[in-house]
C-alpha cells in the first residue's frame, strides 16, 4: 500500500469513527444528493445509509424548520463558501432536534466547487438551555416590573445598568429608561457604598442585610436594605440588586437610641438609684438593672448586684429585714406600689437609712418585676430625730410648712410668664394662682420697691450663669402684710433661648434656715418620685417595644436562627426554624436537644460534634455545609454559620447558629 492510498484509508476510517455527524453531497450533480454518511449520522437521525444515498439533505425539515436559516444556507451553496446554521432538523421517527450544520465546499485544482461536507452536531441540549434562560429573564422582568421592590440589574464586569424596574425610577425621581446603559451611583448617599457592595459581591457570590442609604432627585434620604446576588441576564454576568425600604425601623432605632441616651442621662443624674427587682416564681431575689448610682448607695459596683441581688439584701440591718421581705410579699401578692424605708449595714458599723418605691408588674414566667428608685434619707432621718427631739414646735412646724412651688419661663425678648403656681401662692402673697399664671405682673407688684431691683438683677444672673437662683426679700401683701420670703430656683436652658426656674419660695419671716432645708427636701424628694415614677414606666414601655421589635425581625428573616446552652440544649429559635424541625412556634423547642429533631442519626451527631467545637476552641466558623433531614421527611443542604455565646466575662456559655437552605441553588448551578 502506497503512502496516499494509506492516509486516504485512515481518513476514511477516521470520518466512519467520528462522534460527530458527516455528509458528503456531489456538487456537480442535480440536487447536490448525498454519496456519503458516516455511522454518526445514521446514529443521529435513525436513517440508514441506502435511505439516504442519492438524496437532498432536505428529508429533514420539516414545518418549524427556520427558513431565513436555510435561506442563508442555500446562498452560500450557490456561493460556494463555507457556513453555518442553526436549523431544526426532524428524525425519521419525526422528533426533533436542534442541528449546528457547519458546511464547507472542496474545491478541485482549478479552484471548482465538486463537493460539500457537513458536519452536524446536536445541540439540542444547549439550546433548551438558552431557551430556559431566556424564559426565566423574561419571568424576572415581569416579575421585577410589577414588584413594589425597587430592583437594578448591573453588568458585573463594567457597572453598566442594563435593567431598572419602574419601582426604583419612582423612589429615586427618575425614569426606568434614564438608568439603562448608565453606570449612575450617585444615588448611593456615602460614594463608598457602591464600590463595597460591589466587592462583596466579587468575593461571595451575593450580599444579604447591606444596609445603605439611598439619595433621591429631590435630596431626601430612603435607607434600603440591600440583597444582593449575582446572576446571568442577557448572557452576562451580572448583578441583581433589590431595596428593601427600611427607613421607619432605622428612624425607629434612631429615636430608641435617642431615648436610651436620655434614660442614661437620667439615671447618672438623678439622686439614688434606679432599678428593676425581680422576683422569680421559685422565690430568687435578683436586679436585671441598676444605675450607676449604686456605687454611691450601696458602694458596690452594679455588676455585682446584677448577678445576685443577695450581697444588697444582705447589708438590710437585722432589726428592718423582716419589714422588707414582708412589703416586698405584701407588694407582690397585691401588685400595690412598693414603698419602703429602712437602715443598712456597712463596714465600720456605718448606718444609712434609704428609701425606696417602685411599682410592681407581673412576668410571663410567673415572676414579678419592680421599677422603681432608691435614695439615701439619712440626712433627713437625721432631721427628724432632731425634730422629735425639739418636741411639739418642730412637728408642728414640719406639718405646716407655708410656701409656693412654681414654674417660672423667662423668654429672650424680656417678656415672662409663670407656667405653674401651687395653691400656696394665696397663702403667701394672698394671690390667686390662676390669675398669676395669666398675668406675672401681679407677682412682680408684691415686690418691695426697695428690694425690686435686687431681685430682677439675681434673675439675670442666674438666667446668664445658669447656676442656681437664690434670693431673700421683703413682699407686701394686697391686705398691706409684709413678708419675708426666701426663694430657691435651679435655671435650665430651653430650646429656642427660653429660661425655666423651678423653685420654692416660702415664708421665712418666723423660720429657721433649718425648718427651710427640710421643706425644700420633702418637696423636692417628691417631685422627683413622681417624675421618677413616670419616667421608668416610658422607658420600660419603651424596652418592651424594642425586644417585640427584634423578635418580629427574627421571626421574618429567610434564614433559620437557633441558639443553644453550653450541654447543646435548645434555649430558643425563630419561626422559620421551628418549622423546618415541624414544631408549631418556637417555644416548643425550648428545652430539646438536636436527638428529640427529624434528623437523620448520623447528622445529629455531626451537628453536635460542629457545636462542641466549636464552643471548645471558642472559634466561629462560616459556610459550614450541612444536610439536613426536615420535619416533612425531606432532605436539603443548608449553609451553616455557628458563632460561640460569651457571658460577660468572655466565658462561651453557649452557640449561636444561622442555616441558609441552598438546596434550590445548588440544584441551578448543577
Amino acid at each position: 500500500m502506497t503512502t496516499d492510498s494509506f492516509n486516504l484509508s485512515l481518513l476514511e476510517r477516521a470520518i466512519a469513527a467520528s462522534s460527530n455527524s458527516i455528509l458528503i453531497t456531489d456538487a456537480s450533480r442535480p440536487d447536490i444528493p448525498i454519496i456519503y454518511c458516516n455511522p454518526a449520522f445514521e446514529k443521529l437521525t435513525g436513517y440508514t445509509r441506502e435511505e439516504v444515498i442519492g438524496r437532498n439533505c432536505r428529508f429533514l425539515q420539516g414545518p418549524d424548520t427556520d427558513q431565513t436559516e436555510l435561506d442563508k444556507l442555500r446562498s452560500s451553496l450557490r456561493a460556494g463558501t463555507e457556513i453555518q446554521v442553526v436549523l431544526k432538523n426532524y428524525r425519521k421517527d419525526k422528533t426533533p432536534f436542534w442541528n449546528e450544520l457547519t458546511v464547507s465546499p472542496i474545491l478541485d485544482n482549478e479552484g471548482k466547487v465538486t463537493h460539500f461536507i457537513g458536519v452536524q452536531n446536536d445541540i439540542s441540549q444547549r439550546v433548551a438551555a438558552e431557551t430556559a434562560l431566556q424564559e426565566s429573564e423574561e419571568r424576572l422582568r415581569a416579575i421585577a416590573t410589577v414588584t413594589p421592590i425597587p430592583m437594578l440589574i448591573r453588568r458585573l464586569e463594567d457597572s453598566v445598568i442594563l435593567y431598572a424596574n419602574p419601582a426604583l425610577g419612582e423612589i429615586l425621581g427618575f425614569s426606568s429608561e434614564q438608568f439603562v446603559g448608565s453606570q449612575k451611583s450617585d444615588f448611593y448617599a456615602n460614594v463608598s457604598d457602591h464600590s463595597h457592595l460591589l466587592e462583596l459581591v466579587k468575593q461571595n457570590g451575593f450580599s444579604d442585610s447591606e444596609k445603605i442609604c439611598i439619595k433621591k432627585a429631590n435630596g431626601s434620604l430612603y435607607w434600603a436594605k440591600m440583597s444582593i446576588r449575582s446572576i446571568n441576564f442577557n448572557g452576562e454576568a451580572a448583578i441583581l440588586s433589590a431595596f428593601y425600604d427600611i427607613t421607619d425601623r432605622v428612624e425607629a432605632e434612631t429615636a430608641l437610641r435617642q431615648s436610651e441616651a436620655r434614660f442614661q442621662k437620667l439615671a447618672a443624674n438623678v439622686p439614688g438609684m434606679i432599678y428593676q427587682f425581680q422576683l422569680a416564681a421559685d422565690g430568687t431575689l435578683s436586679f436585671p438593672y441598676v444605675s450607676s448610682g449604686c456605687r454611691e448607695l450601696w458602694e458596690l459596683e452594679p455588676e455585682v448586684l446584677l448577678n445576685s441581688a443577695i450581697p444588697a439584701i444582705e447589708m438590710i440591718h437585722p432589726e428592718d429585714a423582716p419589714s422588707f421581705h414582708e412589703s416586698v410579699a405584701i407588694s407582690a401578692k397585691t401588685l400595690e406600689p412598693w414603698r419602703w424605708e429602712g437602715r443598712f449595714v456597712f463596714s465600720g458599723d456605718r448606718i444609712k437609712w434609704v428609701s425606696g418605691a417602685s411599682r410592681p408588674e407581673p412576668g410571663e414566667k410567673g415572676d414579678i418585676i419592680w421599677d422603681g428608685l432608691l435614695i439615701d434619707i439619712s440626712d433627713r432621718k437625721l432631721a427628724e430625730s432632731a425634730l422629735r427631739q425639739s418636741e411639739a414646735r418642730f412637728q408642728k412646724m414640719a406639718a405646716n410648712v407655708p410656701g409656693m412651688i412654681y414654674q417660672y419661663l423667662l423668654h429672650p425678648d424680656g417678656s415672662d410668664e409663670f407656667i405653674y403656681v401651687s395653691s400656696g401662692c394665696w397663702e403667701l402673697y394672698e394671690l390667686d394662682p390662676e390669675k398669676v399664671q395669666e398675668n406675672s405682673d401681679l407677682m412682680w407688684s408684691t415686690v418691695h420697691p426697695e428690694d425690686l431691683k435686687v431681685l430682677l438683677e439675681s434673675i439675670a444672673i442666674s438666667g446668664e450663669t445658669l447656676k442656681p437662683w437664690i434670693y431673700e426679700g421683703r413682699i407686701v401683701t394686697p391686705s398691706g402684710k409684709l413678708k419675708w420670703i426666701r426663694g430657691i430656683a435651679r435655671p435650665e436652658a430651653q430650646p429656642g433661648g427660653d429660661i425655666l426656674w423651678e423653685g420654692v419660695t416660702i415664708d421665712i419671716s418666723d423660720r429657721k434656715l433649718a425648718e427651710i432645708a427640710l421643706s425644700e427636701s420633702k418637696i423636692a424628694l417628691q417631685q422627683a418620685n413622681q417624675e421618677l415614677e413616670k419616667r421608668v414606666l416610658e422607658r420600660t414601655e419603651a424596652l418592651q417595644t424594642s425586644q417585640n421589635m427584634l423578635w418580629l425581625v427574627i421571626n421574618n428573616i429567610p434564614q433559620l436562627i437557633v441558639w443553644k446552652d453550653q450541654d447543646l440544649v435548645y434555649l430558643g429559635g425563630n419561626k422559620n426554624f421551628a418549622n423546618v424541625a415541624g414544631f408549631n412556634h418556637p417555644s416548643e423547642i425550648v428545652g430539646l436537644t438536636d436527638f428529640d429533631m427529624p434528623w437523620k442519626p448520623e447528622e445529629t451527631e455531626f451537628f453536635r460534634s460542629c457545636d462542641r467545637r466549636i464552643m471548645a476552641t471558642n472559634t466561629p466558623e462560616y459556610h459550614i455545609i450541612e444536610f439536613q433531614m426536615q420535619a416533612d421527611g425531606t432532605q436539603r443542604c443548608l449553609d451553616t454559620n455557628k458563632i460561640p455565646l460569651h457571658d460577660n466575662y468572655g466565658n462561651v456559655v453557649g452557640i449561636l447558629s444561622t442555616f441558609e437552605d441552598i438546596t434550590d441553588r445548588l440544584s441551578l448551578a448543577a
